[in-house]
């Protein structure tokens, strides 16, 4: 259980790291 919410929660994190990428790299296209 306890690595099952680990895992959830790291993979939150990872996909908020993505769309951060992906969403600086559209505003500098775009600039």
């Amino acid at each position: 259980m306890m690595s099952n919410n680990y895992l959830k929660c790291h993979k939150y994190q990872v996909d908020i790291t993505y769309i951060d990428i992906y969403f600086s790299s559209m505003f500098y296209k775009n600039k």
